[in-house]
């Protein structure tokens, strides 16, 4: 695709890729600068601190 993380315009592709909106959408990754970008995307984020905190969070968030 030629584009690379933290770029806006790869969050935008997948968002088209996927065929859903942003709200419907949770991107995990571990580095800060990647999930800052995908929350200004709109998409729901989490970042990844571990797989303790990956279970809290996918809870939280009620996928689990």
């Amino acid at each position: 695709m030629g584009l690379r993380k933290p770029e806006p315009a790869i969050y935008a592709r997948a968002l088209d890729i996927l065929g859903r909106p942003p709200e419907r959408v949770l991107f995990i990754d571990d580095r800060e600068e990647n999930v800052a970008a995908a929350a200004a995307a709109k998409i729901q984020t989490i970042r990844f601190k571990g797989a303790d905190a990956l279970r809290h969070d996918f809870q939280s968030a009620g996928v689990l």
